[in-house]
């Protein structure tokens, strides 16, 4: 019988031993980076603002508001770096100062991307009676369901909030009828889950090519830049015209999109997740 090399055993469990510590090593990482993604997203974004220059606020500039509307708001994501959640305010051609009374804030992007300013923002906004709603941005080569999830996942909305928003900006290569079938997977989830039918957001051009024939019973946001008014077909319900990405608002250096309702604040106040019975 041969007789075992203790040093030989020895060396294989040591070896062995190193392959398992750094496998369990690999997989405490993976696990880590996937479940607190969301952290290390904000917090690494905060750290890379602290190493910044600090943006000196510039004169606010002059807002031509579009006629016949009482109610503006703001759209805002990490692009907006400096926001005055205490005082939200612009400057209209008189100089008159408008006082936006809604925000809609981008939560999420995709199957993980949250937005870094997005705690922050939703927090603060809520602390100064801002009506809020929140934005997911679509993309169309991932799946629609962890879409959902990532948005229903960052989101908590109560009683008071706007609807939740999906962002369809872009096809890639689906077909119009998968792009309405992932787009619908994403709007089926978030109304069982928040129990609102959500509102879509695109350009005026994209919303009459893709959007508009199949997604009838819902609310649109439209983008439409630098026009005195909203020129759309009559069967497409809009509650919302983003009509600049240009805006400066006082004591702010980012820029903004600034948004109409159609209708009176009373009337914005109803569009709004009502309270449970």
């Amino acid at each position: 019988m041969r007789k075992r090399n203790k040093k030989t055993g020895h060396k294989n469990f040591k070896a062995s031993y190193k392959k398992w510590l750094w496998a369990a090593f690999i997989f405490l990482s993976l696990f880590t980076v996937l479940y607190f993604h969301k952290d290390i997203i904000r917090y690494g974004y905060m750290l890379s603002r602290f190493f910044e220059p600090k943006s000196k606020a510039l004169t606010a500039d002059v807002i031509m508001l579009p006629a016949n509307y009482k109610v503006f708001g703001i759209d805002v994501s990490r692009y907006q770096y400096d926001i005055k959640w205490n005082a939200l305010k612009g400057l209209d051609k008189n100089r008159d100062t408008i006082v936006f009374k809604f925000a809609i804030i981008k939560a999420t992007e995709g199957l993980f991307w949250e937005d870094p300013t997005f705690v922050t923002n939703w927090k603060q906004a809520h602390q100064n009676k801002i009506i809020c709603g929140a934005y997911h941005y679509f993309k169309p080569h991932v799946s629609a369901r962890m879409q959902a999830l990532n948005f229903i996942n960052s989101v908590t909305l109560q009683p008071g909030d706007l609807p939740p928003v999906i962002d369809v900006e872009e096809i890639g290569t689906l077909s119009k009828q998968e792009l309405k079938l992932a787009v619908t997977t994403i709007a089926t989830m978030f109304e069982k889950n928040y129990g609102i039918k959500p509102i879509l957001y695109s350009s005026i051009n994209f919303t009459e090519t893709y959007l508009a024939d199949d997604f009838k019973h819902h609310t649109f946001w439209i983008a439409h830049y630098y026009a005195p008014q909203l020129k759309i077909s009559k069967n497409i319900n809009w509650s919302f015209w983003q009509f600049t990405d240009k805006a400066r608002l006082i004591g702010s250096a980012s820029y903004y999109d600034v948004n109409v309702f159609k209708g009176t604040e009373l009337a914005l106040q109803k569009a709004c997740i009502k309270k449970n019975k």
